[in-house]
């Protein structure tokens, strides 16, 4: 909304709006707490106060509204667990709460309880645990995104399911294992954004990245691949040419040795290559002056 409303939000607004199937008070200065009272507003199916400067816990009474398909709360100061009620809003289709303070573990099944889910955006909190897997069997969700917590295990299986994905973004967790997860994602031809950088990523970067099988063309819309600051080895798959939309290319600060592949000169959207703080030898490719 872009206006300078400060202030509380009034402890009773949900005893006299109980009609209400809007709110969205986003983008003011608004302090203090969410009050528990928006919970009677059975009617509501948007709730958007992000990008303000309120605290405290998120009340459970917030469960209740059972027709609700936005709960935004991002870019506030929101401290505590995310209570289980809200996981049991079936409805949600958006569910953003990026930037707070909030910690605990991520129910693994909470792809299972909000199977309407198209974007699931936690980044930036203080989440612990692992990747819940269920993510991985909607169909139709877009945007995956918990960078910035402290995350552990694996990548789960399962992103072969994810038809309709447009970014995946897992970064600056503590994520282990090897990259052969990546080629899952060929099923996913609208996957635009994919950032797995500041894991504990190890071995080498798939050639199957790159490759064109004669079903699909894999990751060929891909826009951004952030793979930096992990323990990657080996050498950059010529492949990686064929991914002709890429505009940002971000493999610094790996361990990664042989020289710049000269099909790299091929991308003809890139304005962004950051290959830094590797083992790369040789020159640089002359596909890179044409």
């Amino acid at each position: 909304m872009g206006n300078q409303f400060t202030g509380n939000i009034p402890p009773e607004i949900g005893q006299y709006l109980l009609r209400l199937q809007v709110l969205k008070l986003n983008q003011n200065q608004l302090s203090g707490t969410i009050p528990p009272s928006i919970g009677n507003i059975s009617s509501l199916t948007i709730l958007d106060l992000g990008t303000n400067i309120i605290g405290g816990p998120i009340p459970s009474e917030l469960g209740r509204l059972q027709k609700l398909k936005e709960l935004s709360l991002s870019i506030n100061n929101l401290t505590g667990t995310v209570p289980p009620s809200l996981y049991n809003i079936t409805s949600l289709i958006h569910f953003p709460l990026p930037f707070n303070n909030l910690w605990g573990e991520i129910p693994s099944d909470v792809g299972d309880k909000l199977p309407n889910l198209i974007e699931f955006n936690f980044c930036i909190n203080k989440f612990t645990g692992g990747i819940p897997g269920s993510l991985h069997y909607l169909p139709n969700i877009e945007i995956i995104r918990m960078a910035h917590n402290l995350l552990e295990g694996t990548v789960p299986p399962g992103l072969e399911n994810l038809r309709s994905l447009r970014m995946y973004n897992i970064g600056y967790n503590r994520i282990v294992g090897s990259l052969d997860f990546i080629s899952s994602f060929n099923t996913s031809p609208h996957l635009d954004f994919l950032a797995l950088d500041g894991n504990l990523f190890k071995g080498a970067i798939p050639e199957s990245i790159g490759k064109i099988p004669p079903s699909i063309s894999l990751l060929t819309n891909l826009g951004l691949l952030n793979l930096s600051y992990n323990s990657i080895s080996g050498e950059i798959p010529p492949e990686i040419g064929n991914l002709k939309n890429l505009q940002e290319l971000v493999l610094a600060e790996n361990k990664i040795s042989g020289g710049i592949p000269p099909t790299l000169g091929d991308l003809n959207k890139l304005n962004v290559l950051d290959l830094h703080g590797n083992e790369l030898v040789g020159a640089i490719p002359n596909s890179f002056g044409s």
